[in-house]
């Protein structure tokens, strides 16, 4: 069994959702090919996280990026701030580390054709954390979608609703500053949903986008006001290379019915994915009656076959996303050890076109919704 050496900068909230999966992975008895060695934590704050960092069990603690490529690791997982995203994944892919990191890729397009431009050529993997993609709802789909059991896909309505910044006594944060985020509910929750559709339903040729921002003022630490310049709410209207049309809606404002939803209409039935169903989708015919799914309307899909090996059934389950970040891990981690990457996978190119589609609905809604061929 193979040991990969595990490196994690940042010790915010989500490395510890990645953390929880980590620390439980043995527990949870899979048929994986490699184990897990915690050996090198970057923080800014080493002497405040260093006792945490220890009872998690990691071998050393370090106070900067550079010191962590210092060490004996195999690959690094960044979750760090998006504007850091860039400058530590060019460190890492020039010391030949693997790369897991969170979503955005990046700042802006610049910066992610900088990134692309310096893991061309190399021998290491790199996967975003799309992690939607291992929900088993949304494998399902794949594999229904693959085989044409709805027919050819007219048109799709997606959703993803938060509501914590509705409440105006949030303040001001590096997510609410686009020198720092690259954006607002749009990178945050729509990054999500263009990769599922992309994942889902092909290629995109163009697009429409309206951004608003209803919080138009936050707090900062000294007490005043600051402007917000990043987005509270956007609409995409998208047209496929298949023909099919979409419709993306994402908020950070949308209290209660809180998730994501997938619909996805066939010209012979539909499928439906619900956050809050993530084991299933659920299949309707023309008639509309829901079906069941079976065996054979999801034959021959490996993303699918591979995840519902290592998927935790009810009783060890972390809950939705501590599972979904374990499971792009162990997706990432076997990638590894085989040397090639799990069909599926969302690698750095998956984050690049995300990010292109994303600069290409900032520019439309810009320009009050004007259609933008993607490039």
């Amino acid at each position: 069994m193979q040991k990969i050496n595990y490196s994690l900068s940042g010790l915010g909230g989500i490395a510890k959702t990645h953390l929880m999966g980590l620390k439980n992975l043995e527990m949870l008895e899979l048929s994986i090919n490699f184990k897990v060695n915690l050996s090198t934590l970057a923080t800014t704050h080493p002497d405040r996280k260093r006792e945490l960092a220890q009872e998690i069990g990691f071998d050393s603690i370090v106070d900067g990026f550079d010191k962590l490529l210092e060490k004996e690791v195999d690959m690094v997982d960044l979750c760090t701030p998006n504007f850091l995203h860039a400058e530590e994944i060019i460190k890492a892919a020039a010391a030949e580390k693997h790369i897991y990191c969170e979503k955005p890729l990046a700042l802006n397009l610049d910066e992610a054709e900088e990134i692309m431009e310096a893991v061309k050529g190399r021998n290491i993997k790199h996967q975003m954390g799309f992690v939607f993609r291992f929900a088993p709802a949304v494998a399902y789909a794949h594999a229904l979608l693959k085989n044409k059991v709805i027919g050819e896909v007219q048109f799709a309505k997606v959703e993803y609703y938060h509501s914590r910044y509705l409440n105006a006594e949030v303040p001001i944060s590096w997510r609410l500053k686009k020198e720092s985020s690259g954006g607002g509910a749009l990178v945050d929750l729509g990054s999500h949903m263009i990769d599922l559709s992309r994942f889902l339903l092909g290629e995109l040729e163009s697009l429409s986008a309206w951004t608003k921002t209803f919080v138009k003022k936050r707090k900062i630490a000294e007490g005043s006001l600051k402007k917000v310049d990043v987005d509270d709410w956007v609409m995409l209207m998208l047209d496929f290379a298949s023909g099919a049309k979409g419709t993306i809606e994402a908020s950070r404002v949308s209290p209660g019915n809180e998730g994501f939803r997938f619909h996805i209409f066939g010209d012979r039935g539909a499928v439906h994915i619900d956050s809050e169903e993530i084991e299933k989708p659920k299949l309707f015919d023309q008639r509309p009656k829901e079906i069941e799914i079976t065996e054979e309307m999801i034959a021959g899909d490996q993303f699918l076959n591979q995840l519902l090996k290592f998927y935790p059934g009810s009783k060890l389950s972390q809950g939705m996303m501590v599972d979904l970040h374990l499971l792009s891990l162990i997706f990432f981690f076997d990638s590894i050890v085989k040397g090639e990457n799990n069909p599926g996978v969302p690698t750095f190119e998956a984050g690049y076109q995300a990010q292109k589609i994303m600069e290409s609905a900032y520019q439309s809604a810009a320009n009050g919704g004007k259609k933008i061929k993607i490039k």
